[in-house]
């Protein structure tokens, strides 16, 4: 069995032991809880793209992308590897600094083109931002 783990709950520190190890034989309910907590994670992974594609946001997959998206990502989904900490990374300063330029350079190349940062998606943003030209 994995050594305990300790986890922070408002404040407060608590051990808590980590009974799976690969090849760990399910019951019934590790089963069901395994499978709940992979179809929410399918269903939090897809929201932003249907959310995106019901306000018409510009940049938004059509239906049948998103159909098409959902398939493959249940055929290949695998658990992450769960980060280690508290969960949200801290950026330091020079990244901080690094992102607001970034979002300020794509919101002001964008509002020369007429158009507005808040109706894209963050995808689209990231695939603006990937293609270097653009900036």
């Amino acid at each position: 069995m994995p050594d305990p783990r300790t986890i922070t709950i408002q404040g407060e520190s608590f051990t808590v032991a980590q009974p799976f190890v690969e090849g760990h034989q399910c019951t019934e309910h590790d089963a069901r809880t395994l499978n709940q907590t992979r179809s929410e994670n399918i269903r939090n992974n897809l929201a932003a793209r249907i959310k995106a594609y019901n306000e018409g946001k510009n940049g938004a997959m059509t239906m049948d992308e998103i159909v098409v998206y959902a398939k493959t990502y249940d055929e290949e989904y695998t658990f992450a590897k769960a980060p280690v900490g508290s969960g949200r990374r801290t950026l330091d300063p020079v990244e901080r600094e690094a992102r607001k330029l970034s979002r300020e350079a794509i919101k002001l190349n964008l509002s020369r083109k007429g158009d507005d940062i808040k109706k894209k998606t963050k995808e689209w943003i990231f695939e603006y931002f990937c293609t270097l030209d653009n900036i």
